[in-house]
């Protein structure tokens, strides 16, 4: 199952666990840490990898599942052709390393921009293609009710943080003013 949804470019291609092994790569941190105590190194760094692939891995697995469901059932797709769509959305619309442009991993060599900018990069690219899918999907007759569900959604989601920030300023008793004074210090 694993190795079906690694051929169809679901799983293990993660922004943290890439953009993690290239730091580690190029830090050459287990010759630094350790020297002749590199394997024990060397497979806690493994460890931490496929932790941190682990975590994305399974969220791209459900998403690819319910996907590949929604597509079956609201457009009648078979199970083959839902998989290849199901995979294709999954791949644009989640953080996948291997999808930064090259100018993003040059950028993230540079000192000053620091090695964690793909990630950014991904929440952009990633962003475009949840507005394209919702625009396509808007346009599809029988999946018009289930884009309208996902802009319920994506609203949500996207208002969450305001939300939040707000409750948290009431509870705490910071007006905007101070906020604005916290922003400029930071």
């Amino acid at each position: 199952y694993l190795k079906h949804l690694k051929d169809l470019g679901v799983v293990y291609d993660t922004p943290y666990a890439g953009e993690m092994m290239r730091l580690l790569e190029e830090s050459r941190i287990e010759d630094r840490l350790m020297g002749d105590k590199q394997a024990s190194v060397k497979q806690v760094l493994d460890y931490a990898t496929k932790f941190y692939q682990f975590g994305d891995d399974f969220w791209k697995i459900i998403g690819f599942e319910n996907e590949k469901a929604l597509l079956m059932k609201h457009k009648g797709l078979s199970l083959q052709e839902a998989e290849v769509q199901a995979a294709e959305r999954i791949r644009n619309t989640y953080p996948t390393y291997s999808m930064t442009g090259r100018f993003i991993n040059t950028l993230r060599r540079f000192p000053l921009a620091g090695t964690f900018v793909s990630f950014p990069s991904e929440i952009i690219r990633t962003s475009y293609h949840i507005m394209r899918y919702l625009k396509q999907d808007m346009a599809d007759p029988s999946l018009r009710g289930l884009a309208l569900r996902r802009v319920a959604g994506l609203s949500i989601a996207s208002g969450f943080a305001y939300a939040a920030q707000a409750l948290a300023m009431s509870m705490l008793g910071v007006g905007d003013d101070e906020e604005e004074a916290f922003r400029d210090l930071a």
